[in-house]
């Protein structure tokens, strides 16, 4: 479980590099907003060191939304290429 939060935290970094370079935005606020965590606490995150609250906010509910409409389809996926099928 330790691993695959540190591998959620590695791309999570690495998206948002990639993004603030694309879109010339914050990197810090952007990579505390596509942490997994709540989304009350990381604000006040945001907030304690002075990022911009509302970027951490939007990427925080654009994950929560991704993360509510694949979840479904990529485990539908996930168990047809699964090997082991009942």
């Amino acid at each position: 479980m330790l691993l695959f939060s540190l591998l959620t935290m590695l791309v999570a970094a690495v998206l948002a590099i990639a993004l603030g370079w694309l879109a010339g935005a914050d990197r810090s606020a952007l990579m505390l907003g596509m942490m997994p965590g709540g989304i009350t606490e990381l604000c006040l995150t945001a907030e304690a060191l002075r990022l911009p609250v509302a970027l951490v906010t939007a990427v925080q509910v654009l994950r929560l939304f991704l993360v509510m409409f694949l979840a479904e389809p990529l485990f539908r996926l996930w168990q047809y290429l699964s090997p082991v099928r009942e």
